[in-house]
């Protein structure tokens, strides 16, 4: 597997968000090492959120977070982007 880098039982695999290449390559990774465990780099706080809008895939869905100071932050939820791609591999398998 070329563009992938492990260390001993774990694997490391490159990601640009929204890049459908990555979404090709991540589903490949995963069933070529069938992993039993799968991490991504999102804030874990939000983890039911995002677990949620994963399962309303393929409908585009978009997470509004709105924080005590009155700010905002957006976390779209795309089937083109390699970590939400990994969540739902990881939760389908």
């Amino acid at each position: 597997m070329e563009g992938i880098i492990n260390y001993r039982n774990i694997y490391f695999v490159p990601s640009f968000h929204n890049k459908l290449q990555f979404v090709i390559e991540t589903r490949k990774i995963f069933e070529a090492i069938k992993p039993d465990v799968v991490a991504v780099e999102l804030p874990d706080i939000y983890y039911s959120d995002i677990v949620q809008a994963v399962s309303r895939l393929p409908k585009l869905t978009m997470l509004c977070l709105n924080y005590a100071d009155d700010t905002y932050e957006y976390i779209p939820i795309f089937p083109s982007d390699s970590m939400i791609e990994g969540i739902r591999l990881a939760k389908d398998n």
